[in-house]
């Protein structure tokens, strides 16, 4: 199942008012999932960690908690104040995942490839 980007609050509400999040947490542990820019940040505990606009005014920002972090795709040096301050603020762990970069999660193993960066609260 692939997941693509987009702006991310746009594509949470669709992914919510179409069912499809219930559908997804149902099928997780049956599935291969791939969440590519906004797509991986849905898969996180909040949305807050996305690099977009909420252009619709979205309230509620919780993700689909099928990690137990936020993610911020696209990521650089540049972001690391503004994710660290979010991962204090959640009190959650926020993973940065720069170009060409990967998280491979399987039977509960997780995998890093590439340019990571985890910031702790």
């Amino acid at each position: 199942m692939y997941i693509a980007s987009g702006n991310t609050y746009k594509l949470l509400d669709v992914v919510r008012k179409s069912g499809f999040s219930n559908f997804i947490t149902q099928v997780v542990s049956e599935k291969i999932i791939i969440g590519n820019s906004a797509g991986a940040v849905i898969l996180g505990q909040d949305i807050s960690s996305s690099n977009d606009e909420n252009i619709i005014g979205l309230k509620n920002t919780e993700g689909l908690r099928l990690v137990d972090y936020l993610v911020c795709p696209h990521y650089s040096v540049d972001k690391d104040e503004r994710l660290q301050n979010l991962s204090r603020n959640f009190n959650q762990k926020v993973i940065g995942i720069s170009e060409r970069s990967a998280i491979l999660i399987d039977s509960n193993k997780e995998e890093k490839f590439g340019d990571i960066k985890v910031f702790e609260p």
